[in-house]
């Protein structure tokens, strides 16, 4: 409250008082995304433009926020990752938004980028065989993903949910209901994932030929 007064009350507020405000507000690990921290930030972005970590922060809060601000987050990690960002977040973030406005090409480039610095890294690979498969283009390359994507899954079923999607877009239908069947196995009733593997079997059952079962799966849930 005082770092907010000292900025309230300066007719041109220190840098440092916004570099204070913003360390006091993600002190516990939780980066707060309210109104105060955003102008924090941007003052910050002008002050100090050098400084990659302003971006980066602002980036994330933006996209934290959602609706239109996710625009201005992929401006921001794009400036980030031009001013040679080499941690993660900014290409997970970029790619991400890109892949909301289904530029999927560029967040497919931005993902391979991010590879470059963390080789195989799983959220990295996750993302970018996710984000091909929505290209009917570029599924073959979604597909010669998936022994990479095979090798990391283990337990996590997100990887898993992934491969699901790539074997159901790329037409391998048992390949898919085999790995659905896996995440709901150990998924909760009501959960999303659980709800999504549902989603996974109704599409299954319809690309098979049978929408009465398909249509019978989307009541049920």
């Amino acid at each position: 409250r005082s770092t907010q007064k000292a900025i309230e009350a300066a007719l041109q507020p220190l840098p440092e008082f916004y570099e204070n405000l913003v360390s006091l507000k993600s002190s516990d690990g939780d980066i707060d995304t309210d109104p105060d921290m955003v102008n924090a930030l941007r003052h910050l972005r002008k002050s100090d433009p050098d400084n990659p970590i302003w971006p980066q922060m602002l980036g994330y809060i933006r996209f934290q926020r959602g609706g239109w601000e996710i625009i201005d987050a992929l401006f921001e990690m794009n400036v980030a990752i031009a001013g040679g960002a080499t941690n993660r977040a900014p290409y997970l973030i970029a790619s991400e938004v890109s892949r909301l406005l289904q530029n999927y090409d560029r967040a497919a480039d931005v993902l391979n980028q991010g590879l470059k610095h963390s080789p195989g890294h799983p959220s990295l690979l996750n993302n970018l065989a996710y984000t091909l498969s929505h290209d009917a283009k570029r599924i073959a390359e979604a597909l010669a993903l998936v022994p990479q994507l095979q090798e990391i899954a283990n337990r996590d079923p997100h990887i898993k949910d992934t491969l699901a999607v790539v074997f159901l877009r790329g037409g391998k239908l048992d390949d898919a209901q085999r790995i659905v069947t896996e995440i709901l196995s150990n998924a909760d009733a009501g959960s999303p994932l659980w709800f999504r593997g549902n989603m996974h079997l109704a599409e299954i059952a319809w690309k098979r030929g049978k929408p009465r079962e398909a249509r019978q799966q989307l009541e049920g849930l």
